[in-house]
């Protein structure tokens, strides 16, 4: 990563960063160390602001977001990180009902469901950490961690937990996520309209978080208005009592939902400026003026 530096170009810095190691392991021991692009033993990470260099070695390896269930995505995934992200912003107790009426690959539900499950979320990670190939890396120690990680883990989340989709590919793929964490016996879901999407019957009103399409193609405004104004209407209709919490990079489609805004949370989806927003469905729920509802 190379910032306000005379050197332009990231990737000579790369370059001349690999020469010196090189240089130094041929000097020092006689040998060139080989290099696997693709799949390193060690990683560094070297970032430069101006002319300052900071050296370091990458723990991680693969990124940390990529918790390592996921078999199947639809088009527009949500990352792992932020979808968890959002269920903790929510304020959810991990014990009330949780739906997600337009679940894609129902990320947000299963990272809902780990967080319940008390799950570390490095328990799935495929392949072997930077660490783990770190000369002091201390195996015996590395597998006590895991096993205290898996013993605390609760074998099934007490809350009611709920998704569905339009499209029955989306739910196959989200069913295959779901099972690779482990959690196929705790997330219900269902193929259905977002218009019909109801909360399970005998339970005290919980929390919906759903994370809309944002139409980002050009001449798809008319379409993500009618359907973030569907999304509202059933919300209206039939969630009252819950809390409901949209995330969407289409402030201007959310308008449509029609309901009062009751918190914004200003947040990124990658490059997406979005916002997390809060409506409270009361009984007979308000609505509000269409051109006041999201910024």
């Amino acid at each position: 990563e190379v910032n306000k530096s005379s050197f332009e170009h990231s990737l000579y810095v790369a370059q001349l960063t690999k020469d010196a190691i090189v240089d130094q392991f041929r000097e020092r021991t006689g040998q060139r160390p080989s290099i696997d692009t693709r799949s390193p033993d060690i990683r560094l990470h070297l970032r430069m602001l101006e002319n300052e260099v900071t050296l370091s070695l990458d723990a991680a390896g693969d990124s940390l977001h990529r918790r390592g269930y996921r078999q199947g995505t639809n088009e527009a995934p949500l990352n792992e990180v932020l979808a968890a992200g959002l269920v903790l912003l929510s304020g959810w107790d991990q014990k009330s009902p949780l739906l997600d009426p337009l679940c894609g690959s129902a990320t947000i539900l299963t990272e809902a469901g780990l967080l319940a499950q008390r799950s570390a979320p490095g328990l799935f990670h495929q392949g072997r950490f930077g660490f783990e190939n770190w000369p002091d890396f201390d195996a015996q120690l590395w597998q006590q961690v895991r096993q205290e990680a898996e013993a605390q883990r609760l074998e099934e989340p007490q809350a009611y937990l709920a998704g569905s989709d339009l499209d029955p590919r989306v739910i196959d793929q989200a069913a295959a996520n779901i099972e690779a964490a482990g959690l196929d016996e705790c997330i219900r879901l269902s193929v259905r309209d977002v218009r019909d999407a109801q909360p399970p019957q005998g339970l005290a009103p919980g929390l919906v978080i759903t994370n809309p399409p944002y139409g980002e193609r050009i001449g798809e405004e008319t379409q993500m208005a009618a359907l973030y104004k569907t999304i509202g209407d059933a919300l209206k209709t039939n969630f009252q009592g819950y809390e409901a919490f949209v995330f969407t990079g289409n402030l201007e489609a959310a308008k449509a939902i029609g309901l009062k805004v009751s918190r914004r949370i200003p947040l990124f989806n990658g490059p997406i400026d979005c916002r997390l927003l809060k409506y409270e469905l009361y009984r007979g729920s308000r609505r509000a003026a269409p051109q006041a509802e999201a910024h």
